[in-house]
């Protein structure tokens, strides 16, 4: 598991047939494409990876360097999905532990080493890195707003200077 993490994580984009790989992928902020699709469960990831056919040729299966170039280029990062990925299955083991809860099932030492494992998971740097991600992009969507509320405000400001100033002439 750890060479194949490692080598994901060397990659600067993943080409694969491989769905596992092709999630890893994704949560790891690559590039994902996968050749020959071959099951229809590639059709319900939310961050989807580009598709690409390989051909028979010379009783070899090949892939056009036109399809892939094409396929790379329109292959997207990610950047939220891994911080994502874990925040879900941090709260689907909240809701499996709450049920052993009040089940009064016994926790023994294997339960507490995964309740310990979910917890960690809490405070990987490259979670936190994801989710600072996350609140920075929506910071900038949040000042780009106030901003434009801040120019509507200044319009109607300066549209009720000039009515106050007519309004004063007029009194005046």
């Amino acid at each position: 598991m750890k060479e194949i993490i490692e080598y994901i994580a060397a990659s600067e984009a993943i080409l694969t047939n491989s769905y596992h790989m092709a999630y890893w992928g994704i949560l790891m902020g690559k590039k994902t494409v996968v050749v020959d699709k071959f099951s229809t469960k590639f059709d319900y990831f939310k961050y989807k990876p580009e598709f690409i056919s390989s051909e028979q040729e010379n009783n070899r299966r090949i892939i056009r360097q036109s399809d892939l170039d094409e396929a790379l280029k329109n292959a997207r990062i990610y950047p939220g999905a891994l911080a994502e990925a874990r925040a879900m299955n941090l709260r689907f083991f909240e809701r499996a532990a709450d049920i052993i809860d009040k089940q009064g099932i016994e926790k023994n030492k294997n339960w507490q080493s995964l309740y310990e494992l979910n917890l960690q998971a809490l405070w990987y740097p490259q979670s936190r890195i994801s989710q600072i991600d996350n609140l920075y992009s929506h910071y900038n969507e949040l000042y780009a707003k106030l901003e434009e509320l801040n120019w509507a405000a200044q319009i109607r400001r300066s549209r009720l200077f000039k009515i106050a100033k007519k309004f004063r002439r007029f009194l005046g």
